[in-house]
């Protein structure tokens, strides 16, 4: 969840809901569909001062009555933990013991791109481009790679992710291509000028097949409202 281009704003929505959140789970029916999804919502959102929480639920342990804490629920609890800068040792291995076919995996891969660390950012794109994962297993990947609140791990990715897609053009597997100019736009970067000029220089080659320039396109713009929304919501509070 990004509230907008100001992380310490961000952070301040994210605590408010998440404490909203966890006032309505506490006077939610145990054992409901409406209480397991307020509990997904509350993994999305808290912040390191709920990654002892995050961790119980990880594995297995909750403190609501009547929650059953399943495998999706312990990814994402775990997916949260990872990107804010939580300890994941130990807990990868607890999550994939409760998961352990190719979700687990795939998900495995996923938790270990979203960690906040320059380490962890280049083996996920190192993984990207080597043998040995499937299109699934690399989906993955690029959905843990890219997270909001990592602008400065990301913002050097991006002149990496213009290369790369001139140089698979005609040469990568297509369903690949597409999948990586969707998942990996920089949209969290803290150059976002720098970021609109490479994509229009991109576009301007026309190396890419027809469905990868209506991507990029899309995600461009997806940009461009982002900014426009950050704007507006900033002239509203100075206002």
């Amino acid at each position: 969840v990004q509230v907008d281009g100001d992380p310490f704003c961000s952070c301040r929505m994210l605590a408010v809901l998440a404490r909203h959140v966890r006032e309505q789970l506490d006077g939610a029916a145990a054992g409901t569909d409406h209480q397991l999804v307020l509990a997904r919502i509350l993994a999305g959102v808290l912040q390191a001062d709920g990654h002892a929480l995050l961790s119980d639920i990880v594995c297995g342990r909750s403190p609501w009555a009547g929650l059953e804490v399943d495998r999706d629920l312990r990814w994402r609890a775990l997916l949260r933990l990872a990107s804010t800068g939580g300890d994941i040792d130990g807990l990868l291995h607890v999550a994939m013991e409760a998961d352990p076919g190719d979700s687990g995996r795939r998900n495995a891969l996923m938790v270990e791109a979203a960690r906040p660390t320059r380490a962890a950012k280049e083996e996920a794109w190192t993984r990207l481009f080597s043998d040995g994962f499937s299109l699934a297993e690399r989906k993955a990947i690029m959905a843990g790679l890219r997270q909001p609140a990592q602008e400065a791990l990301l913002t050097p990715y991006t002149d990496r992710y213009l290369r790369a897609l001139q140089s698979m053009a005609g040469t990568a597997a297509p369903e690949f291509v597409l999948a990586f100019a969707r998942a990996l736009y920089p949209h969290f970067t803290n150059d976002e000028q720098s970021v609109l000029a490479g994509t229009d220089d991109l576009l301007d080659t026309k190396l890419l097949s027809a469905n990868v320039l209506k991507a990029v396109r899309e995600e461009r713009t997806e940009l461009l409202i982002m900014q426009a929304a950050r704007a507006c919501d900033a002239a509203h509070r100075t206002g």
